[in-house]
């Protein structure tokens, strides 16, 4: 079985240029591109709704998976903990809240 190399992963430069001024991600369907498929930057960083452009010369022609120091907060969106189009101060809150319930889970016990 032949082996297919993999693209770079999603990097911490590339995350934060896909993420707009009030914290929310502006496009979902790329990153998950970037993550599941694989992305060819060159073709589609002019589709990209992103706001801060990506420095084509330091990102890799092709992007696929996850950088080890972003999957902890990439994967929150993954598995659906943070919606995609939340902002940063209601990602807080909602943090604040499962917490509380969590909490509150143990204090009935």
């Amino acid at each position: 079985m032949e082996r297919r190399k993999r693209g770079e992963p999603l990097t911490a430069s590339v995350w934060q240029a896909l993420i707009g001024p009030d914290g929310a991600i502006l496009d979902p369907e790329f990153v998950k591109g970037i993550i599941f498929q694989g992305v060819s930057v060159w073709s589609t960083v002019d589709t990209c709704h992103c706001q801060t452009p990506l420095k084509l010369s330091t990102v890799c022609w092709k992007l696929q998976g996850i950088s080890h120091e972003l999957r902890i907060d990439v994967w929150k969106y993954l598995l659906g903990y943070y919606p995609w189009s939340s902002t940063k101060s209601e990602r807080e809150d909602l943090r604040r809240q499962k917490v509380y319930v969590h909490l509150s889970a143990f204090a009935t016990e």
